[in-house]
């Protein structure tokens, strides 16, 4: 985190002095202190004290090439220098001629002259049991924070140390009445859990029983300020106050801003209730979750009974009335699949963001346990409201709507290929582990399959790699069809220099990780049960395998990098690769071809029943994939649409509505129908 500071005409951050005015840098300053007439900067735990005004200057310079340039630069005079001893880091405030520092695990005061001469010590010490997050004095005391979230207050006499603690919480008594509302309003377990939001304020018998049935972070709007002092006190006597609720005095609660879809439960009380019109309820809706959040009007006046909202039941409860927002936002789409779905075509199809946009919420679960960025693992994955992202040991679910951690789910090691800090191709040459629905999580690992439940990420079922296959090495669905590849081979690209070892099939060239698959297996993911398998008579690349809506396209071939060093090893393959469009159901070829099968990058367009065999060479991607070339199919019945062979792009290609689009610096558009370019760069 940069801290911020200010003085004179000048704000320091981020290890730099900025003009106030204008937010020119001026120079880089690691700032301590700021004064009035001075700025205190660090070198490891050498002090330097400089003057606050400075003066810009201006000097013509030459660079090595003989270029002339005008060099301006900022001069302050130093003031004085100084050390702090070993254990203190930090310098946070001055007090007279004193300053205050902080360190691993105490809080010092320095004279400043002592600091003028050398390495000083301490004046006066504390010692505390964590590192000093930041300081503040105030009404003759000093107050510390520290990073295990302990707030320590100083003062000038010696007394007996107090200590405050958070109040237990208080055990709620059971309310009947309430406790039958809550349960008309809780309509799942997962609306237990999450945020709820209160307007109008409510009594305290209803609120004491959302805090005693669910997990709910409860926000209450009162219109009263008395009543709202009087709830906020109350809950801070009974411990929930700042940690389980919040109360906002609001005089006219239906107009409090609040965040879009982040509660899951919304309940509108009293005068608010009866104020309510059409309009100001179809607005108060956008507060509540999709995929299941509630709305509840206390006492609804009957004058709402034939509201209409978009994505929203309507149901009558007593006097009350409910409004459950079921399943998506109208024009939402999921992102299933490392290539967005089950064909590849590297596209969301969502149709609800769009710019400009904004910020929906900030912080979540830190990402210390997250897959580094450069080992490029698997691409996060959104499905049915939640986001689910790999980690080195891990399987992680979020809400997507509020960033709360929904459920992690340990599993050793399975991040472990793409847990690298260096470059490198990671799931862009092996593919994904894990595919995400709304209703499952289907993730490699060790030699099976696990079926993990979306909602609580426990294991539901296994599948276990067909007869003669060790491991698994890819997998996609579509449907009931879990689609996967099995025998993993890893043909290595030799340095010229290398003598490899002869092998005499491709069986000895198993692998856990690898690029592609000796065969391809399709499961009944309802039942388990194995529908078919089939062999190749090169390889599977897992990049050449995408899904259509009846049909599985697939290329069986080796690149010609991956031919040159199995014929070192002196293993040379027969026949032709080939493209084949299979049955989903049984295996069997719907159509094929051998003709010009040359792709390292298959994706399917769903709206136009277009097949695209293509390349997707770039930047940190497998060293033998291919840039140049692109043929356009009919799903359904293979015909070739239109070819371009010598055409040259960077990939992996999106199909975007009726365009291709290449990718990378230089892209470029072409009509998806016909190949030809449409004019648009990038």
């Amino acid at each position: 985190h940069h801290r911020v500071m200010a003085g004179g005409d000048f704000y320091f951050v981020d290890g730099g002095r900025f003009q106030n005015t204008s937010g020119k840098s001026l120079s880089s300053i690691r700032t301590q202190l700021v004064g009035s007439d001075f700025v205190l900067y660090a070198n490891g735990a050498k002090l330097t004290a400089e003057t606050l005004a400075g003066k810009l200057t201006s000097k013509e310079v030459t660079d090595r090439k003989g270029k002339k340039t005008v060099q301006t630069e900022f001069k302050t005079d130093r003031l004085w220098s100084g050390e702090l001893p070993d254990g203190f880091s930090r310098v946070f405030l001055q007090a007279d001629q004193q300053v205050v520092a902080g360190g691993k695990d105490a809080i010092g005061f320095f004279n400043i002259a002592d600091l003028k001469r050398g390495k000083a010590k301490p004046a006066a010490q504390a010692d505390l049991k964590s590192e000093t997050w930041t300081v503040l004095a105030a009404d003759d005391r000093l107050f510390v924070i520290t990073l295990d979230g302990q707030l320590h207050c100083f003062g000038s006499k010696q007394t007996k140390t107090q200590h405050h603690l958070i109040p237990p919480r208080a055990k709620l008594p059971v309310n009947p009445a309430a406790a039958a509302k809550v349960n008309s309003w809780i309509h799942s377990p997962e609306n237990a859990h999450g945020h709820g939001l209160i307007l109008g304020g409510a009594d305290v018998g209803v609120i004491h029983e959302l805090l005693r049935q669910t997990e709910l972070r409860l926000t209450v709007v009162e219109a009263d300020a008395a009543k709202a002092s009087s709830l906020r006190e109350l809950l801070t006597a009974a411990g929930f106050y700042g940690e389980r609720v919040t109360v906002h005095h609001h005089t006219k609660p239906l107009t409090f801003a609040a965040q879009p879809h982040f509660a899951n439960v919304v309940m509108v009380n009293g005068k608010t209730a009866s104020n309510l019109t059409e309009a100001s309820l179809k607005i108060i809706f956008r507060a509540v979750r999709p995929y299941g959040g509630v709305l509840c009007v206390k006492n609804a006046p009957s004058k709402l009974d034939k509201t209409k909202i978009t994505g929203g039941a309507i149901q009558r409860v007593g006097g009350d009335l409910l409004f459950t927002r079921a399943g998506a936002l109208p024009g939402a789409a999921d992102w299933s699949h490392q290539y967005g779905d089950a064909g590849q075509s590297v596209v969301s199809k969502d149709q609800l963001v769009k710019a400009p946009l904004g910020l929906l919420w900030f912080g979540g679960p830190p990402n210390d346990k997250i897959l580094p960025r450069h080992g490029h693992g698997p691409s996060p994955q959104v499905a049915g409201g939640r986001l689910f992202i790999e980690g080195a040991d891990l399987i992680r679910a979020v809400d997507v709507y509020t960033g709360r951690l929904l459920w992690e789910r340990e599993l050793k090691g399975v991040g472990e290929y793409y847990n690298i800090t260096g470059h490198f191709p990671g799931a862009g040459e092996i593919g994904s582990n894990y595919v995400s629905l709304p209703d499952a999580v289907y993730v490699v690992y060790g030699k099976t399959i696990l079926e993990l439940d979306a909602a609580t990420g426990k294991t539901r079922r296994e599948f276990k790699p067909p007869a003669g296959a060790a491991n698994f090495g890819w997998l996609s669905v579509r449907d009931n069809y879990l689609v996967t590849t099995t025998a993993p081979i890893a043909i290595k690209l030799p340095d010229k220099e290398e003598k490899p070892a002869a092998i005499t099939s491709l069986a000895e060239m198993n692998s856990r990780f690898a690029s592609g698959s000796r065969k391809l297996a399709v499961f009944d993911r309802v039942t388990g049960k194995l529908l078919w398998t089939r062999d190749a008579q090169y390889n599977f690349r897992h990049n050449n395998i995408a899904l259509g809506a009846s049909s599985i396209f697939v290329i069986d071939s080796l690149t010609e990098a991956r031919l040159n060093a199995l014929n070192r090893r002196g293993l040379k393959l027969q026949g032709k690769p080939a493209m084949y469009a299979l049955n989903f159901k049984t295996g069997d070829v719907l159509w094929q071809t051998d003709e010009n099968v040359f792709g390292t990058f298959l994706n399917y367009s769903a709206e136009h029943d277009l097949l695209l065999q293509a390349g997707s060479a770039f930047r940190d991607r497998a060293k033998d994939d291919i840039g140049q070339g692109m043929i356009a199919y009919r799903g359904q019945s293979g015909k070739i649409l239109w070819a371009n062979k010598d055409l040259s792009y960077n990939g992996p290609c999106l199909l975007l509505k009726d365009r291709i689009i290449t990718n990378g610096n230089g892209g470029f558009a072409l009509d998806i129908l016909t190949g030809i370019p449409t004019g648009w760069r990038y």
